[in-house]
């Protein structure tokens, strides 16, 4: 007998390609559903401002940039900025949201990058985007070869050791996976990642992130306050956002 999944019910995915037609499928209705669209953004810039150190004169990629709200978010502080994403349907938007500025957008794959030459990038940010890719050693590889001597690589993605989503969801039966292919890493497997790319220096954080679009009003108040908890105690596994800071050795 198979037990019933509620919450999230994922879309079947075997292949990098069937990860981009659900994004191409999804790119005209695509918004944020885990709380304010604006309060979220300021959030999640904030954290991308600090931990990419920027002073205004680099150029900034964003990896899986959707609609580009995170490279646009971050125009004033870099000298330029580029969003990518596979999916042609995504970028499409975000083009239609900034034709013009220093901000341009391109139809490229984050685990190759093939429309950037070694080392001309001296930051990239991703956002919500590494849990969905399923070759994620090939997108550290990518970015670490794009990236100058001393550039960063700035992550904002889903903690692999949440305890919603390690222990909880699966003991009531709750979907936790937008795509069958995702995968959430942990502090420890980001950091090999990372490492085995090539990056001199990786750092992990948490950051706060409470799926409120894939659970019921009252188990996000449950979560919320559990994040709550482990900000001030310190316990990761209470966090549902993992950063990864990852830096390129200098010359």
């Amino acid at each position: 007998m198979t037990r019933r999944t509620r919450g999230v019910q994922p879309e079947p995915a075997r292949t990098a390609e069937d990860v981009r037609a659900f994004f191409d499928r999804i790119a005209s209705e695509y918004a944020d559903s885990h709380g304010d669209p604006g309060r979220l953004l300021r959030y999640r810039a904030r954290l991308l401002r600090r931990w990419a150190r920027l002073d205004g004169d680099e150029l900034v990629v964003e990896i899986g940039c959707g609609t580009g709200d995170h490279i646009l978010s971050l125009a004033k502080r870099c000298a330029s900025g580029v969003g990518v994403d596979f999916s042609s349907a995504m970028i499409r938007r975000a083009r239609e949201r900034a034709p013009d500025g220093k901000v341009s957008f391109r139809v490229d794959d984050a685990t190759r990058l093939e429309t950037f030459g070694r080392a001309e990038a001296d930051v990239v940010v991703c956002v919500g985007s590494l849990e969905h890719v399923p070759d994620k050693r090939a997108v550290f590889a990518a970015v670490r070869r794009i990236l100058k001597p001393g550039g960063r690589f700035v992550c904002l993605t889903v903690n692999g050791g949440y305890l919603w989503h390690r222990t909880v969801a699966p003991l009531l039966g709750f979907g936790t996976r937008h795509i069958a292919t995702d995968r959430f890493l942990s502090q420890a497997q980001a950091a090999a990642l990372a490492s085995s790319a090539g990056f001199k220096t990786v750092a992990t954080r948490f950051w706060s992130f409470v799926p409120r679009g894939d659970v019921p009003p009252g188990i996000s108040g449950l979560l919320e306050a559990i994040d709550v908890m482990g900000r001030l105690l310190g316990v990761g596994a209470f966090r549902g956002g993992l950063l990864i800071l990852a830096e390129a050795a200098r010359a």
